[in-house]
């Protein structure tokens, strides 16, 4: 039925939550499971004069995001065949 499956993780209780579902159907349906770890860089207040905290906080996030990836990659790799990971960044 399925064939690709995405799941966004984050680190969160939740996120594992929804990883460990993902990882049960991509087993059941032989599907490829993708996990996703997308970077917001700017929150709702983000104006210009945040661009130097930014450029400066990125390395920390982005390696942040890279440890979660690499965790529910670990997680995911026994059993299922066809696994990608994605590291986004998101600038408003």
């Amino acid at each position: 039925m399925y064939k690709k499956i995405l799941a966004s993780v984050d680190g969160s209780t939740t996120s594992k939550v929804a990883l460990l579902q993902a990882i049960r159907l991509a087993k059941h349906e032989t599907a490829r499971l993708r996990l996703l770890h997308v970077t917001d860089y700017a929150g709702p207040d983000f104006d210009e004069y945040d661009y130097a905290f930014t450029e400066h906080a990125g390395d920390s996030l982005h390696e942040a995001g890279e440890a979660i990836l690499r965790e529910a990659q670990a997680a995911a790799r026994e059993g299922i065949d066809r696994l990608e990971r994605d590291m986004s960044r998101w600038y408003m």
